[in-house]
């Protein structure tokens, strides 16, 4: 037994890799061609061209496959252009009239100064009413307090503790009240 060779290993045939190029399919072809001398002559006749049209076919779908990713980077390109032009701010300048550049640079820096005082305008109405709820916030407060005080409530006043304790004499806190408008 020790004599014996070993079987010969199992001839695995090879799958051809998919064409993903126009080159690809053409060397394809040129394989089954020399597979197909093999043949009788009129099995040869068919296989060579329906291969032609196999061939033609694919060659085809590639070169449109190609054109039709070449326009979607050509439209891509120009979508991303339009992108830029939507997304930047017109500034008007001035009336319209022939200007040199002399006057647009004069005209942009007047108009930037204009914006900017705008912007100093804005901030300061919000500065100043920031203020004014603050302190009118501060003003509620002690005028709440003031009621609690005149209406007697801190002096007798009961809270509960955590351990459900009541404690005499301490102030309960209450919920802080947005101003209420009186209508009469």
């Amino acid at each position: 037994m020790k004599d014996l060779p070993d079987p010969p290993a199992e001839l695995s045939v090879q799958t051809p890799v998919t064409p993903l190029s126009a080159g690809a399919v053409t060397a394809l072809q040129n394989l089954i061609k020399k597979d197909a001398h093999l043949l009788d002559v009129a099995s040869q006749q068919r296989l060579q061209r329906r291969l032609e049209k196999l061939t033609n076919a694919t060659q085809l779908s590639f070169a449109g496959r190609a054109l039709l990713q070449e326009q979607n980077r050509f439209l891509t390109t120009v979508n991303n252009e339009a992108k830029v032009r939507r997304t930047t701010k017109t500034e008007i300048i001035g009336k319209a009239r022939g200007m040199s550049y002399e006057d647009l640079e004069k005209a942009r820096r007047e108009r930037a100064a204009k914006e900017a005082e705008k912007e100093a305008r804005k901030a300061e109405k919000q500065t100043r009413a920031m203020s004014k709820t603050r302190v009118g916030e501060i003003g509620l407060r002690k005028d709440v307090q003031r009621e609690h005080d005149e209406d007697g409530q801190n002096a007798g006043a009961s809270t509960a503790q955590p351990n459900g304790d009541i404690q005499e004499g301490a102030v309960a806190p209450e919920p802080w009240r947005g101003p209420v408008a009186k209508m009469w």
